[in-house]
């Protein structure tokens, strides 16, 4: 590669990185139907939404590497399918349609009087304590798979939580008669080593030209954090105004930092991704221990082993009911947070792709958890 066109690629993923950044910030994209928004704002939106996802969005083939920038790592096409990476969207529209076509857990039955039952075998209950860590491990992975992220390697930090993780993964389907432990994701052979898919991208100065061009007019929409406060308009978030003017900034050129973790001094190969504690950074051994002390005093997820009425928080009871298709897929991506934390995991700048999986994460869980 050329001096010229190095140059270029650097300029491409800055720019890339700052303008997935403004879009993520401002979270689901309840904007689009915003009465409070104009037009021309929407309109901007939508189109560096779509430039985003369409630069390297490509068409998996059989046999090809997973990319950890554009697919999930922990597990491959659907079974039946050809041996091929999932990407981030595939693999939150898949685990939306099993989410929808899941049956429940509750059957009608008369004895030992009329009522819904738990069927055994159908769900997983978990402890009030289990349910706490799967909600912080959602919010986690929307932080850590927000598109844009700058390319990293972990380390040893995240090891101890990538093992507690699986752990959890696995804890989740045992109930459920599923042999385990399973095999470890963040090994698995199929995982790219060396993928950096904006190097492979046609004509690098033509799109960087275009997709300058667009994010300039999306920034331009944002009003100012001044503005949002003297108009009390909080319809636009305080970060993504912030993340507007980051953008501006990296497109004129400046040398700011065009990724920026919720909080300072938040390394995420050595700390949660999540916003600082009182204390700073959390770190992931901190995080893993935590974990583990949930495992100690709690009882591990379980199914009745007879028809019994589900949990009813006004009588006292703090346990939560999981289907057996909403449990599968937590462990699904409890076995993709492990993979990621995998010493040694490697990831370039993440596509705009997986905005669609961290939602799925955070809106999906809500209501389940």
């Amino acid at each position: 590669m050329t001096t010229g066109s190095s140059d270029a690629l650097d300029r491409f993923e800055r720019v890339y990185s700052a303008a997935s950044r403004m879009l993520w910030a401002q979270g689901a994209p309840a904007w689009r139907v915003h009465p409070q928004w104009p037009q021309e704002r929407k309109a901007a939106l939508t189109e560096l939404e779509d430039v985003l996802l369409s630069v390297g969005r490509s068409v998996p083939r059989p046999g090809e590497p997973s990319d950890p920038a554009r697919h999930l790592i922990s597990r491959r096409a659907a079974a039946g399918d050809e041996d091929k990476p999932l990407t981030f969207g595939q693999a939150a529209e898949e685990w939306d349609q099993r989410w929808k076509a899941d049956p429940g857990h509750l059957v009608e039955r008369w004895e030992p009087f009329h009522e819904f039952y738990m069927e055994p075998g159908s769900c997983v209950l978990v402890t009030s304590g289990w349910r706490l860590l799967m909600s912080g491990l959602m919010r986690e992975m929307n932080t850590r798979l927000s598109p844009g992220r700058w390319a990293m390697t972990m380390g040893q930090d995240g090891a101890e939580l990538s093992q507690v993780a699986h752990r959890a993964a696995d804890a989740l389907r045992a109930p459920l008669g599923i042999q385990t432990p399973t095999s470890q994701p963040g090994r698995a052979p199929w995982i790219a080593t060396t993928a950096r898919w904006t190097a492979e991208l046609p004509d690098l100065e033509g799109q960087l030209e275009h997709l300058g061009h667009v994010a300039w007019r999306a920034s331009e929409s944002i009003p100012l954090p001044e503005e949002i406060k003297a108009k009390r308009d909080f319809s636009v978030d305080m970060s993504t105004a912030k993340a507007a003017i980051v953008l501006r900034e990296v497109l004129i050129g400046s040398d700011t930092p065009a990724w920026r973790e919720q909080g300072e001094g938040i390394d995420p190969t050595a700390h949660s991704t999540l916003g600082p504690g009182t204390q700073g950074p959390r770190p992931l051994a901190q995080v893993a221990a935590s974990w583990q002390d949930i495992f100690a005093k709690d009882r591990e997820p379980w199914t009745p082993i007879t028809y019994q009425l589900p949990p009813e928080s006004e009588l006292g009871d703090t346990h939560t009911v999981l289907s057996s298709a909403v449990a599968l897929i937590l462990a699904e991506i409890l076995d993709e947070f492990s993979a990621r934390l995998h010493p040694d995991q490697h990831s370039e700048l993440l596509h705009f792709d997986a905005f669609e999986l961290g939602q799925f994460c955070v809106k999906k869980f809500e209501s389940a958890l």
